[in-house]
């Protein structure tokens, strides 16, 4: 009779709902380059979530990291989003018929969107732009302007710069730019134009922006992403770590997970990485 308890608690142990956020008995690596990675984000096997692969790049005189699956560099990454530097996202144009069309692309499967907090923009005196997605938007500006000094400094009005909203929860993004007149009234400033996406307030509009701006731009766009597809009510697939709570994400799918009030660390993670009392 003994051993049939014994066996029976045994197998009730056996199938207790096992915990799936991260422990912190391995160790991975915490840093590419100067970029801090943190799970769910890891590098190497067994370090991060289904989705948040990220390789580190050690060909490069500084380490960079990288998103898998895209060739996006990640800049910075925080609860809910990510910076990816978006400067070899731009779509060209040029006088010398050079032209380069681009996009965007994130995995269809993974947790991860182009936020609406980013802006589309272009820049040039000669310049139609257009971007697409993969459904239903599509959409476009011009950006005119006779001389240099037609334009003013940190306005994106359609002067030099255009711009426009993309909108929310969008895996892909196609970028295209071309021109009205040929370059031909403005060649002596301004024969090409640029198209890209970029977050807000990241890119200021400049003069000088007009004559060299694929040699000396340095921009970056805003990701957007969450745990899984499942809610905060379906308790069994929450990874949420010890002394944190779960709260849905705004994407419209999936949720996050944030230390709760007097303790800080990494929600997503238990032990000494996770949320301890402050």
């Amino acid at each position: 009779m003994a051993l049939y308890f014994f066996s029976s608690f045994l197998l009730w142990i056996l199938l207790l709902p096992l915990s799936t956020s991260q422990n912190t008995t391995q160790e991975c690596p915490q840093k590419c380059g100067t970029v801090e990675i943190h799970y769910p984000f890891g590098i190497g096997n067994g370090c991060f979530h289904s989705g948040f692969e990220v390789s580190c790049n050690l060909q490069s005189q500084t380490p960079m990291p990288f998103l898998a699956k895209t060739h996006l560099q990640v800049l910075s990454v925080y609860n809910g989003g990510l910076r990816a530097n978006s400067t070899h996202y731009m779509a060209t144009d040029c006088a010398n018929q050079n032209r380069t069309l681009t996009h965007v692309s994130l995995p269809e499967d993974g947790p991860f969107s182009i936020s609406d907090d980013n802006s589309f923009m272009a820049v040039g005196c000669d310049t139609v732009a257009v971007i697409a997605d993969n459904d239903m938007f599509a959409s476009g500006c011009v950006s005119l302007c006779s001389t240099r000094n037609s334009v003013t400094n940190g306005s994106c009005s359609g002067v030099g710069c255009c711009e426009l909203a993309i909108p929310k929860g969008t895996r892909y993004l196609g970028l295209g730019s071309s021109n009205m007149f040929g370059y031909t009234k403005v060649s002596s400033f301004n024969n090409c134009s640029y198209a890209f996406v970029v977050e807000r307030r990241n890119f200021i509009f400049m003069e000088p922006d007009l004559r060299d701006f694929l040699r000396t731009a340095d921009i970056a766009m805003k990701l957007e992403w969450a745990i899984g597809d499942a809610n905060c009510s379906n308790t069994s697939l929450n990874i949420c770590g010890k002394n944190s709570f779960c709260f849905e994400s705004i994407l419209g799918f999936g949720y996050l997970c944030n230390c709760s009030d007097g303790y800080a660390g990494n929600p997503y993670l238990n032990g000494s990485k996770g949320c301890q009392g402050m």
